[in-house]
């Protein structure tokens, strides 16, 4: 894994230099990282949703938000 000090370095899909292996929270590290609770939520659902794809090419990941479910497709 690449380091950045003590914390593991991610793209923005919360993705390492590792293909397929993801980290979040105080463990990583990425442009205008903020270590706060708040954020290490948003990019577990980053990671989660990007980490589906990877395992089935063919799903769709869905990284909004639940009211946005609810919004009129034309």
């Amino acid at each position: 894994l690449e380091m950045v000090g003590n914390a593991i370095k991610v793209n923005d899909r919360m993705e390492t230099n590792i293909p397929g292996i993801f980290a979040v929270g105080d463990v990583c590290t990425h442009g205008g990282k903020l270590k706060l609770i708040a954020t290490g939520v948003g990019e577990a659902a980053i990671a989660a949703n990007n980490a589906k794809v990877r395992i089935d090419p063919h799903a769709k990941a869905f990284p909004g938000h639940s009211t946005s479910k609810f919004e009129k497709t034309h």
